[in-house]
């Protein structure tokens, strides 16, 4: 479970062309508070429950390929700025 979460997750972050809609996801872990505190060396326990997250497909649109290619490919591969913007729901 807790790996199907983690890739779950991961397939929804990545930012794609042709995503019209923001997404919110229900989790059995705290993949993201996990993830996110790995990332800026402040460890969070990984926890089992149920986790809401909303992910922000619309504020940044790839209306093409070329597009998409452009501006996270080409100028934002340095950044790392592959993922959408997440957040907590409130449960």
């Amino acid at each position: 479970m807790l790996i199907e979460d983690a890739l779950t997750l991961n397939n929804h972050l990545l930012k794609r062309p042709y995503q019209e809609e923001d997404l919110s996801i229900k989790l059995r872990h705290n993949i993201w508070e996990f993830y996110r505190g790995a990332l800026i060396g402040e460890p969070v326990e990984l926890q089992k429950g149920e986790f809401r997250y909303q992910i922000d497909r619309t504020s940044e649109k790839f209306d093409s390929w070329k597009d998409w290619c452009k501006q996270v490919v080409w100028w934002k591969h340095k950044r790392g700025e592959y993922l959408y913007p997440c957040k907590r729901s409130p449960d």
